[in-house]
């Protein structure tokens, strides 16, 4: 009696593909940017929250 590998139940991914930023510089330098501006005075486009 040999065993034979069991088969993934489901190899297909769920859900869209993560999106990928590319930062120049020190990530730490960008945050501190991106933090100190201010948010926009309608708010929020919907979605993006």
């Amino acid at each position: 009696m040999t065993k034979t590998p069991k088969k993934a139940a489901n190899k297909a991914k769920r859900g869209p593909k993560p999106e990928t930023l590319k930062i120049e510089g020190k990530w730490q330098d960008a945050v501190k940017k991106s933090l100190s501006k201010k948010k926009p005075a309608d708010g929020w486009p919907k979605g993006l929250a």
